[in-house]
């Protein structure tokens, strides 16, 4: 009840735009089609990018290959060395950061976030500034997590009042095991479709350049043992990823486009990005968590309220300065 008090003042000011931040963890830049590729894995996405004006930030270096650091980087506007979210903790201490719903819950914002859990978790300090923070537990069921998390923001956005808004989006579909999401895998591949596709560690050493990496295991059921794909099936580890980001591009769209409609479109901000990327067999390596450019390299797309001129941006830019240019925007203070 007294986790996020509300202060009300009379008089009238401006109303602040809302502000909607999707995070498509394990999404590399050169596998959506909105930035080249060959396959048509995020068609919905590009349509609403050039019906709506969206900027497309096409060289954006995220803050660490995987989850935590680069999500905590997020939230708090500091690269990852400079936060001590950088291992496997049990548990992390956020007391002595500033996150991004922190700063807008005291601005007058409503927050809310429905994540995928794991290292998205209140454990983590994630939850800081959330007036309610939503995350999903069981990894047996996470084939239906992008769907009810989807269901869930849609009811949110049912409800929410005049106040503005930040809510935050995140889901692991495109994260390992990935098995081949239909009808999606067809249209890409004509291997067989009952298998998962998964991640088997390697241990860092001289050969893997001390990076921890793995290699591509496939399996049939959760549980079931994991073998080594053959070699006529290679192409499993991509087929069944790229499977994945159409799935997401195609769940995704109806949230995006009602973002982008009335009552919400000429005053609601919209940033799409993924926190990292994944290795799919280049340089013999499977996975994420190194310092490889498919693992850093990551998709950015911003829709600003009421539409805008659809520019592609080529300079490089870095996700971590996401924050403090979403505070500048809605004419907030940055933290120092």
């Amino acid at each position: 009840v007294w986790s996020a008090p509300r202060i009300w003042a009379s008089g009238a000011r401006r109303r602040r735009p809302n502000v909607v931040i999707v995070s498509l963890d394990t999404v590399r830049a050169d596998h959506l089609s909105l930035y080249g590729y060959s396959r048509q894995t995020s068609p919905r996405l590009e349509a609403w990018v050039r019906a709506h004006g969206a900027t497309v930030f096409e060289n954006v270096v995220a803050p660490s290959g995987w989850t935590l650091p680069s999500h905590f980087s997020l939230f708090t506007g500091l690269d990852a060395p400079r936060h001590l979210a950088n291992y496997n903790s049990i548990a992390l201490d956020a007391a002595g950061y500033t996150m991004f719903a922190e700063i807008l819950n005291r601005a007058g914002y409503r927050t809310q976030a429905f994540t995928g859990g794991g290292f998205v978790h209140p454990l983590y300090g994630m939850a800081k500034g959330f007036e309610s923070f939503a995350f999903w537990a069981s990894k047996e069921t996470r084939e239906v997590e992008l769907e009810s998390n989807l269901e869930r923001a849609e009811r949110f956005l049912d409800q929410v009042g005049d106040e503005p808004f930040l809510l935050f989006l995140h889901t692991y579909e495109a994260h390992t095991p990935n098995p081949a999401r239909q009808p999606y895998f067809g249209r890409f591949s004509d291997l067989p479709s009952e298998w998962t596709v998964d991640v088997a560690p390697d241990p860092p050493g001289p050969a893997g350049g001390f990076l921890g990496s793995g290699h591509a295991v496939r399996r049939l059921s959760d549980g079931s043992p994991v073998e080594s794909i053959p070699e006529a099936q290679a192409g499993l580890t991509v087929d069944s990823y790229d499977s994945a980001l159409a799935y997401i591009d195609d769940r995704l769209g109806p949230l995006l486009e009602r973002l982008a409609s009335p009552p919400f479109g000429n005053d609601t901000l919209v940033a799409v990005f993924s926190d990292h990327g994944e290795a799919l067999g280049e340089g013999g390596r499977v996975g994420h968590a190194h310092l490889a450019l498919n693992n850093l390299k990551v998709p950015l797309v911003i829709a600003m309220p009421g539409g805008g001129s659809g520019r592609r941006f080529a300079e490089q830019v870095r996700l971590h300065d996401l924050l403090p240019t979403l505070l500048d925007f809605l004419g907030l203070e940055v933290p120092r």
